[in-house]
This record gives structure tokens, sequence and C-alpha cells, in this order.
């Protein structure tokens, strides 16, 4: 962890208020929650919200935190907001597997086994037949 070292001279005593501000390494991304309720007319509740992640070492609990979407080191100008698009459907049927992915399912049941006791896997193989 960091030092800071604060050396004040004052002719008389006096108050005095310090602020100190200084970048760390951290990040923060937008989290939403939707809700849909209701049944006729439904409605779309949206709950909007932050992930925020520091790597400082220190006690973020009861921080002011201002949180901002410019990158200072990379560019000078605001971004562009583009939506990430979410939409309700109804879900595609289950795939049929392709042949090739039978054949290899198939193989695993045959020749692989799982040991409970150990977590290990083991692979069975057929004897190797033909020529040397």
């Amino acid at each position: 962890m960091s030092q800071l070292t604060l050396s004040v001279t004052a002719e008389a005593e006096a108050e005095l208020t310090l602020s100190l501000s200084y970048p760390v390494d951290a990040g923060w991304r937008p989290v939403y929650d939707l809700y849909l309720r209701g049944q006729d007319p439904s409605t779309l509740e949206i709950t909007r919200g932050a992930m925020i992640a520091q790597y400082s070492g220190e006690n973020w609990e009861d921080v002011a935190v201002i949180l901002s979407t410019l990158a200072p080191a990379s560019q000078i100008s605001p971004s562009i907001v583009a939506p990430v698009l979410r939409r309700i459907e109804e879900p595609e049927p289950p795939r049929p597997w392709p042949p090739c992915a039978r054949k290899a399912a198939a193989w695993m049941q045959r020749h692989l086994s799982w040991n409970r006791r150990s977590g290990s896997t083991t692979v069975s193989r057929p004897p190797l037949t033909g020529r040397v």
C-alpha cells in the first residue's frame, strides 16, 4: 500500500480541509434488470445499476464514487453509446445431433469411465490389431 506524507507549517493555529484524489486501477460496467409485469397490458420495468471492480487493495465501503465513460488515456471526445438489443421470443426446438456427434458420444460411453472416488477419468481402448 502506498503512503502519503504531508507537512504543514503555519504561523498560527488554524483549521485545514484537505481533499485528495488520485487514479486507481478500477473499472465499471452498466448492468440492467428487465422485468415484464402484468398480462393485459404488459409493462416492461427496467432497473439500472453498475458493477464496480477495483484492485487497489483499499476498502471502498461507504466511498463516494463518480462513474464516467471517459477513458482519459485513450480518448478526448465522448464515446458513442450503442444499445445492446434484447429479444423475447420462443426458444428453438432442440436439434438432433449430427451422425458424427452421435458416433463420438457412443464411443465415449463405451471407452470412458469416471471414478467417483478419485474424480479421475480413465480411457479403456480396444487392443490394437494389425501388422507391425
